[in-house]
């Protein structure tokens, strides 16, 4: 665990961890309440645009489905036990979503309410392939062993079985008349079939030389692009059958084929060279971009970009690819390549913290972004993202709740407007890593503590520099206000913390850990203090006289983060052994030593 965090009113508390989550805990009960993380835990390998426009969705070898907002990149709906083939299609209304299982069934979804209505029943291998007709009323499914079935929406009969193929299905597609369904299969065909009678229209297989792999239709419907192991891409006319136009990839596995909403672009996805590469329908000859040094390359190189690819796809709707890999997809431009939204999920987090409200959590990651969390929905709505260039260390809301603050190994502070999710200030101490930033209790004014030994006072609104307060040896790592905002706190790798007052810069210095002090907090009424330490310990010291008082010390490991209850009850501590611990103040009066109120991993 990172940090430890109370919500103002004192009732939850919040841990962010390596585990690349934050939790959201009941401070009464010492229960978990929401887990808030998002994207996928392992290979998401397919993806599709909702005709809303506004949305994609992702499937992955997770077992699981996400979809995702387009314009703020997160995550609005999760769909478990979705099938580990990634196999997915959405209807043309946006309303439901087909999929796969991991009990080789074929599951219905309500987009909306993200409940199952339907499971489909028939197949005895895994389901490989799923597509909707484009009026809703059937839909196909394609299992590992060749079987295919067309089946009623809305009854969720069984119509009929499409025999003929013999190995995996590989993709299924409805053509736009709603008459005739085409099937890709690894016996290295694509079947023509019947919608109405499940007859296969013999005359129209289009026969390969090996398997295939990817396939996708032209949107009037006569001519279909293929690609094969044998490592050409092929478009067909649908009618005669003929190959009309081979094109020639980059040596390795076509592992998928899209075609541009205005049809006159293919793009093909290279897996083992890691490219994405666009052709010219007509011609299909490749368009290339400038690369380095004025050089023509592929449309997209992710061995010089970085990233996995597994599988792209125009956007049906707009000029724009989504690319799909490891576990993020990313939005591209279709016109100059350049990235426009990444949905991923959050790399280490570093730091939470509760809105004054309690209805939002904001947190802050080593992967460079901060998102803004709905506390009752456990959903992201925002993403602070593409500003900081080096790993966010802590993120605080400020007293109105109407900004945010993050500090950087990037050497800056950024004040981010919470409605909006952007930048309207930047606090620059480049040639650092700023390690902390909090707010004063008024807004008015912001401390900065950095790995250059100090600590920095800022005008909030001007981003202007007050003052510079210097006494540490070694990088200061975090900096607390006193509620009065008269004094400051410091925690620091040489061992001690400081406490500051802020008008005349005295210091007292608090010595006795003996590792470096990670974590500082005043109580609520400013008379005491606690620091934590990576030596495994907490202690509490008079705010006055710099003495210590007492000293907790049940955590295995380092002790990362403490936090006082606003109320003064509680205190949290937060470990590298994977603990918070909820210690109850009152009993160390009664008693003299401290009490565990509640424990959790």
């Amino acid at each position: 665990m990172l940090d430890v965090s109370f919500s103002k009113d004192g009732t939850q508390l919040v841990t962010a961890s390596r585990d690349k989550t934050a939790i959201s805990w009941n401070v009464e009960t010492g229960k978990a309440q929401k887990e808030f993380t998002e994207g996928h835990s392992f290979l998401a390998s397919s993806a599709v645009f909702l005709p809303d426009q506004k949305r994609l969705a992702t499937a992955a070898v997770d077992n699981s489905v996400r979809i995702w907002d387009i314009q703020t990149g997160t995550e609005h709906k999760r769909f478990e036990h979705t099938g580990r083939s990634a196999a997915i299609d959405v209807s043309m209304d946006a309303k439901l979503l087909l999929t796969g299982s991991d009990v080789k069934t074929v599951r219905i979804w309500d987009i909306d309410s993200g409940k199952r209505i339907g499971e489909l029943k028939g197949h005895r291998s895994e389901v490989s392939a799923v597509a909707f007709s484009p009026n809703k009323r059937f839909c196909a499914s394609g299992d590992a062993r060749g079987r295919c079935m067309i089946w009623d929406v809305a009854t969720g009969k069984l119509q009929h079985k499409l025999e003929g193929h013999t190995r995996r299905i590989t993709a299924i597609k409805f053509l736009p008349d709603n008459t005739t369904v085409l099937t890709a299969s690894g016996d290295n065909t694509v079947g023509n079939w019947d919608v109405a009678t499940g007859k296969e229209n013999q005359k129209s297989i289009l026969k390969h030389p090996d398997a295939i792999l990817s396939m996708s239709v032209f949107n009037d419907g006569k001519q279909v692009v293929t690609s094969c192991a044998d490592g050409l891409v092929r478009i067909w006319d649908i009618t005669t059958p003929k190959v009309i136009q081979t094109i020639k990839p980059a040596q390795g596995l076509i592992n998928s084929v899209s075609i541009s909403h205005d049809n006159k672009r293919i793009l093909t996805a290279n897996v083992q060279q890691r490219v994405i590469q666009v052709w010219a329908a007509e011609s299909g000859k490749e368009i290339r971009v400038p690369g380095k040094n004025g050089q023509l390359a592929p449309f997209l190189d992710f061995k010089t970009r970085g990233g996995m690819l597994w599988t792209a796809i125009f956007s049906p709707y707009h000029d724009s690819i989504l690319t799909v890999g490891g576990r993020d997809a990313r939005l591209w431009s279709g016109m100059n390549a350049k990235e426009v939204m990444a949905f991923h999920p959050h790399g280490v987090v570093a730091s939470a913290s509760f809105s004054p409200d309690g209805k939002w959590l904001v947190t802050g990651s080593w992967d460079n972004t901060a998102k803004i969390w709905n506390t009752q929905t456990g959903h992201a709505e925002k993403k602070l993202e593409q500003k900081h260039q080096g790993y966010v260390n802590t993120v605080r809301y400020s007293p109105s709740g109407k900004q945010i603050l993050t500090s950087s190994d990037d050497g800056t502070s950024k004040v981010w407007d919470t409605a909006r999710g952007k930048v309207i200030l930047t606090l620059d101490q480049r040639g650092t890593h700023v390690m902390s930033a909090i707010f004063s209790p008024n807004g008015s004014q912001i401390v900065t503590a950095s790995d250059d030994k100090t600590l920095v006072l800022w005008d909030s609104k001007t981003g202007k520099k007050i003052k510079t307060f210097k006494g540490h040896e070694w990088p200061v790592l975090e900096v607390a206000y006193s509620h009065d905002g008269k004094r400051l706190i410091s925690a620091s790798e040489d061992n001690t913390a400081i406490i500051w007052d802020i008008a005349t810069q005295e210091k007292t210095v608090l010595a006795g850990h003996t590792a470096p002090v990670t974590s500082v907090v005043f109580s609520p009424d400013d008379s005491r203090v606690f620091s934590a330490s990576e030596d495994g310990t907490a202690k509490l010291w008079d705010a006055e006289k710099g003495k210590e008082i007492l000293t907790l010390s049940s955590h295995a490991q380092g002790v990362t983060s403490v936090d006082f209850s606003p109320n003064g009850r509680y205190v949290a501590t937060g470990s590298q052994d994977g603990q918070a611990i909820l210690w109850l103040t009152v009993d160390w009066k009664k008693k003299g030593a401290p009490q565990v109120a509640k424990s959790n991993r």
